[in-house]
């Protein structure tokens, strides 16, 4: 499912990028292409004039929702340290805890990274789950990725959201596209609504003028990319103890 550009129609108009309330149509090096912030609304298909995007369909199996449990974010590390975005995406979580009675799960990747757990867990953290290999020492958008999109797909998380950083928007997206679901991408807020039990993701639509509460009720991880800044970092909670769960991986065997 996605919006499919037909080029020999495009002329470049313009209307669709006008039109978008997420920002997602940029037209680039004479090229209209479509961002991770497109979450196939539609509104770029009906207003565009040459009838040059379709949004295509694809028929796919209905999932059990009730075995997705768990609110997961991913915790960035850098220069070797649990970074303060990662302690704001904590407090966020335990706001979502909260309402939903779901545990916390964090997820560190990186080398040498075992030893940082324990700031989480001493935060309010359920579970860490880490991947510690010589190929996560630098940030790759597509060993990140894979690494993430093996631990979702081996563990099926409720929710997961990630600091809107420049790691974030670089391999989140791909994440979600692995993984088969949606994304709602620079959120300023996030809520539950409490009757259907389903993540409640807020952020500026048309040019910031309006803000947009978008829901993914069908697919699951349901994912979001916050803003970093917008949440209170999470302070330590009283001593407790908390599940570290290791996975060994290799991103040569993982698609």
């Amino acid at each position: 499912m996605g919006i499919k550009i037909i080029y020999e129609k495009c002329n470049l108009c313009g209307v669709c990028v006008e039109k978008c309330p997420f920002g997602a149509m940029e037209i680039k090096e004479g090229k209209l292409t479509i961002n991770e912030n497109c979450n196939l609304c539609g509104v770029c298909v009906r207003v565009c004039p040459e009838k040059a995007l379709i949004k295509e369909e694809k028929e796919e199996k209905e999932i059990d929702l009730s075995q997705f449990k768990g609110i997961w974010f991913f915790a960035e590390t850098s220069d070797e340290k649990i970074s303060r975005v990662a302690f704001e995406m904590l407090s966020a979580a335990r706001k979502l805890k909260k309402k939903l009675s779901q545990e916390i799960g964090a997820v560190l990747l990186g080398k040498n990274i075992k030893d940082k757990a324990d700031q989480l867990i001493k935060r309010g953290v359920d579970k860490v789950y880490v991947i510690d290999d010589d190929a996560l020492e630098n940030f790759v958008e597509e060993t990140y990725s894979a690494a993430l999109s093996y631990l979702i797909e081996k563990y099926r998380p409720n929710i997961v959201i990630a600091a809107a950083t420049m790691i974030g928007r670089a391999f989140i997206p791909s994440v979600a596209a692995k993984v088969k679901t949606g994304l709602t991408a620079d959120c300023t807020e996030l809520d539950v609504d409490i009757k259907k039990r389903l993540l409640l993701q807020t952020r500026p639509a048309f040019g910031g003028n309006i803000m947009a509460t978008i829901l993914t009720p069908y697919h699951r991880p349901q994912m979001a990319t916050v803003r970093y800044k917008v949440m209170k970092k999470a302070e330590k909670t009283s001593r407790r103890r908390g599940e570290l769960i290791v996975m060994d991986f290799n991103p040569k065997n993982v698609k």
